[in-house]
């Protein structure tokens, strides 16, 4: 890559990172005020949950290409994990899907428990 287009990357990383970041918080908060279950409180939700997938691809672009620090890295799969694995019970409620999980709820259990564990061992090494 030319350090020019590098440069400019990583600053537009940067900045969408915490442009998500902040709206995250924001509409946390929102969201907190709004009744559960409400069509304020869905539509929130929703955004909320699209800003933090947001951060996580940021992260893993950064990770990837620009900064290496697991730890940061791995932080943002466990908060991804806390928002997705709340968005698929949401979904798998009004879809009636409660009895069985499925194929994508296991693999990204799957996978966040590797991740896990991975840290575990990358922290006593």
């Amino acid at each position: 890559m030319e350090r020019g287009f590098e440069e400019i990357l990583h600053r537009l990383v940067i900045i969408t990172h915490v442009a998500a970041g902040s709206l995250t918080l924001i509409t946390g908060v929102i969201n907190l005020l709004n009744k559960k279950g409400g069509r304020a409180h869905i539509r929130w939700g929703r955004f909320y949950f699209w800003c933090m997938f947001t951060i996580f691809v940021t992260s893993l672009i950064s990770l990837v290409f620009f900064v290496n620090n697991p730890l940061v890295f791995l932080i943002n799969v466990f908060a991804f994990y806390q928002v997705f694995s709340g968005r698929r019970v949401v979904l798998r409620k009004r879809l009636d899907l409660t009895r069985h999980v499925g194929r994508l709820d296991w693999g990204v259990a799957a996978g966040t428990s590797v991740f896990g564990v991975g840290a575990l061992l990358w922290s006593i090494s």
